[in-house]
């Protein structure tokens, strides 16, 4: 009985050590990059590509964190992915899904990248595979590939919209119905285009070409709010972003530093108060967002909007003019950020949101 005990104290070592090599999903994140990063020269251009797995929720977190890991690394550059987006839908490619090593070629010549990472996530039973592998533009040589053992833990459970199984039984398949209920605001396969009568009823003015960061299209309301302050006085909030996709932020950014200092019945404020079509999620346009709807809606008659001005949620902030606000004429187009206590003057406001 005594000569089994060593054999079988090595076998819950080993047991124990396979255990460990599980990691939980953040830690095998960090841990790609850190891969990613070993075999790329310094300040390379990088573009992620992809990830696929069996929901988008997980393919995007994926990729918005390993974006995130390598950016915070400060060793490679990496794409824009609204540039990105833009040449997906370009080249009419799902990002969330299977690209080829051909495909992804074109797509980083296009970026001017040197190397793309994609990625992929297998069910092994009681835990996943999480692979990612970075291919040279040029040459479609692979650079470096990773495989990671990913932990069915609660979190992953989440992103795949199932629920965490046994250790040591097979992990359940993620569900056609979500086990939860879901928010008014959760997207369908449904697609739209520009022009389109959007979920809460408004009208679609922009599709990135690919569902990321939990979104792909940008809906304007069908009416505005009119003679509205953006604030009482020149209130300055740094922080606020232009582009496209800044919008909720900036919103959520305004309204959190009006509270605090007693502002009422601001241009934020009314729209993040908009239950339009039965959503909560209304939000300010960035002036990039502001003039898209410009462009693909005012100037083609559609939306009925006026020519007066129309508020963004984007703060002009360098030197002395953190305070200045951008708005946008309809009229014409014209944008302009305005002059210490010009937020006071009334605009009118368009809320839109995402989804």
């Amino acid at each position: 009985m005594k000569k089994f005990l060593p054999i079988f104290v090595c076998f819950l070592l080993l047991a124990g050590w396979i255990h460990t090599q599980q990691m939980n999903l953040n830690d095998v994140i960090k841990r790609a990059a850190r891969s990613v990063e070993e075999v790329l020269p310094q300040r390379a251009m990088v573009a992620v590509l992809n990830f696929v797995s069996p929901t988008e929720t997980f393919s995007d977190y994926v990729i918005e964190e390993l974006t995130g890991e390598l950016v915070a690394g400060r060793k490679v550059t990496i794409v824009d992915r609204r540039n990105l987006a833009l040449i997906s839908q370009e080249m009419n490619l799902q990002l969330s899904g299977d690209v080829s090593d051909e495909s992804a070629q074109a797509i980083g010549r296009k970026l001017g990248a040197q190397s793309i990472v994609s990625g992929t996530l297998t069910n092994m039973g009681s835990f996943y595979r999480f692979r990612v592998k970075v291919i040279n533009v040029e040459t479609a040589a692979i650079q470096t590939q990773v495989s990671l053992d990913l932990q069915n833990d609660a979190q992953v459970a989440f992103l795949l919209n199932g629920s965490p199984t046994a250790s040591g039984s097979a992990a359940a398949p993620a569900p056609s119905t979500p086990s939860v209920p879901q928010p008014a605001s959760t997207p369908t396969s449904t697609t739209y285009k520009v022009g389109d009568t959007g979920p809460a009823g408004g009208i679609v003015f922009y599709d990135k070409g690919v569902r990321e960061s939990g979104w792909r299209y940008l809906e304007a309301a069908p009416t505005d709010f009119t003679d509205v302050q953006w604030s009482s006085s020149s209130i300055r909030i740094v922080g606020t972003g232009t582009g496209i996709g800044d919008g909720k932020k900036n919103t959520q950014m305004i309204i959190a530093e009006f509270t605090r200092l007693g502002e009422t019945s601001r241009a934020a404020q009314y729209v993040a108060a908009y239950d339009g079509g039965g959503f909560a999620d209304w939000f300010l346009p960035s002036m990039d967002e502001l003039n898209v709807m410009y462009r693909n809606l005012k100037q083609k008659g559609m939306g009925g909007f006026s020519n007066d001005w129309y508020w963004s949620s984007s703060t002009y902030t360098v030197s002395i003019h953190r305070g200045h606000v951008y708005r946008q004429r309809f009229s014409d187009g014209r944008q302009e950020y305005t002059g210490i206590g010009g937020s006071a003057t009334p605009c009118s406001v368009r809320a839109i949101r995402a989804f």
